[in-house]
């Protein structure tokens, strides 16, 4: 906010423009047309049929039945709750015989790892040799890159709105050049 004040020129762009009362005086939000039926349209096109079902109630079972081939799991809906999120990536590791990327209490990016828990940068992982978890906190902002063709699980809830929907699904950040979301 004070550099802003010093700078007689600003540009930038952001997918949460629903703060924009919170940005500095000197920035003009302005939305780009068409980005929502856009996402919307992306999403029809590559995952009209991807919307699983589960049987399962708890968030222990959803877990379980989690779907393998999966490389990203977007909490949205806020079904795992019930574990803080390194417990989640526990579980997760044990399922997908990987290291879990997550943000810890910290709000730092760290992954679960068969050695314990290392900051991000230090684990040195390939993108197609780990699974990320993001929990509903961070389904909005985070930038944690995956694999060109990795496909994505967003839960979804029965309260959200269409803007979380939309940000979630772009946490993947290759949504339109041939990454997948499954609901």
């Amino acid at each position: 906010m004070t550099l802003a004040s010093f700078l007689n020129r600003i540009s930038g762009f952001t997918g949460t423009l629903y703060n924009a009362s919170s940005m500095h005086r000197k920035i003009k939000a302005e939305a780009t047309l068409g980005t929502d039926t856009y996402t919307i349209s992306l999403l029809w096109q590559n995952s009209f049929n991807a919307v699983i079902q589960p049987a399962g109630k708890s968030a222990e079972e959803l877990r379980d039945e989690l779907p393998l081939e999966t490389d990203m799991v977007i909490d949205a809906g806020g079904y795992f709750k019930d574990l803080d999120n390194e417990a989640n990536a526990q579980k997760l590791f044990l399922r997908y015989k990987k290291p879990v990327v997550y943000f810890d209490k910290k709000g730092s990016l760290v992954v679960y790892t068969e050695k314990g828990i290392l900051p991000f940068d230090e684990a040195k992982l390939k993108k197609q040799d780990r699974l990320t978890f993001l929990d509903q906190v961070y389904t909005t902002g985070s930038n944690v890159l995956q694999q060109e063709d990795a496909i994505g699980i967003l839960t979804v809830g029965s309260e959200m709105m269409l803007r979380d929907l939309l940000q979630s699904s772009w946490r993947l950040r290759g949504l339109d050049k041939g990454q997948k979301i499954r609901f």
